[in-house]
This record gives structure tokens, C-alpha cells and sequence, in this order.
């Protein structure tokens, strides 16, 4: 099955504007077998640090996302968050692993959608 057929089969999946291509397909490729109308926004991104020491040299992240769906039986938001192992102020988390940690976040909104 192709990218292009797995994301033209589910019509009734929407969103707005606050996702990009990449991150819809996350979504969509986890969706298969979704069947009912859905609309997803809101989509927002945090990332929030802190010391683990009093030097302040090590710290630790957290990316926290949100969503609103909005489906035939009301409105809900969902809240996911990853943890980034033990940071060294030396060595900042790249941008790739943050898009890693986005689309762990979007598979586990995946997940809670399906229950």
C-alpha cells in the first residue's frame, strides 16, 4: 500500500492548520482502520526543562503535546508528554530527535483515539 492511498482512503479524518504534511501522515498512517468522522486541532507543542542539579550543567526535558478532537459525540482534548533522557547544557537535544519525540506523541494520541 502506498502513502498516497493509505492517505486518500480516509476522507473523514480533518484537521487544520496547526499540523504539518508529516505530522497528518504520523496520524493517518495509525488511523486505518478509524471509521468514524473526526476533525483534529489545536495541535501544540511545549517543551519544558529543568535542573536535576544545583550547578545547573545537567537538566531534563519534557515534550508535552495537546489536541482538540472534535467527533459526532462531543468535543475532548488530549494531552501526551515524553520524557528526553538526561540532558548536559554542552549537548542540546537536536531538532530531529524533537521530531522523534513529536511522532511518539502523535502515535500515542493514535492510540487513545482508537479506545
Amino acid at each position: 500500500m502506498s502513502c498516497s492511498s493509505t492517505i486518500k482512503d480516509i476522507n473523514y479524518v480533518t484537521f487544520d492548520n496547526t499540523f504539518s504534511n508529516g505530522e497528518k501522515f504520523v496520524l493517518l498512517s495509525c488511523m486505518s482502520s478509524y471509521d468514524k468522522k473526526i476533525h483534529i486541532s489545536d495541535f501544540m507543542v511545549k517543551e519544558l526543562t529543568s535542573n536535576i542539579n544545583s550547578s545547573g550543567l545537567e537538566f531534563n526535558k519534557k515534550i508535552m503535546a495537546s489536541i482538540k478532537v472534535n467527533t459526532q459525540d462531543g468535543i475532548n482534548m488530549l494531552t501526551s508528554m515524553q520524557m528526553v533522557p538526561t540532558n548536559y547544557i554542552s549537548s542540546n537535544i537536536s531538532n530531529s530527535q524533537v521530531e522523534n519525540y513529536k511522532s511518539a506523541i502523535l502515535r500515542d494520541f493514535c492510540i487513545k483515539l482508537k479506545e
